[in-house]
């Protein structure tokens, strides 16, 4: 981690280093349709609650991916 970055910048620069590598993954492990989609809003979530809004519904659907990220 960057210590001269706050936890949201990093977490900012990680998604965007990131972001090819991450929707592949996803399109390649054929999630269902509503599961990719919160995935992938994670990429255009524009807050914390937001983004805590779309972890929880996804560790409903998957836990061990929701734990991963």
């Amino acid at each position: 981690m960057d210590a001269t970055k706050n936890w949201e910048n990093h977490l900012i620069n990680v998604f965007k280093s990131c972001y090819v590598h991450f929707k592949r993954k996803i399109y390649e492990k054929r999630y269902d349709d509503i599961l990719a989609n919160d995935m992938l809003a994670l990429l255009t979530a524009t807050s914390e609650v937001e983004i805590n809004n779309l972890f929880n519904k996804i560790e409903t659907k998957k836990p061990e991916w929701a734990t991963f990220y």
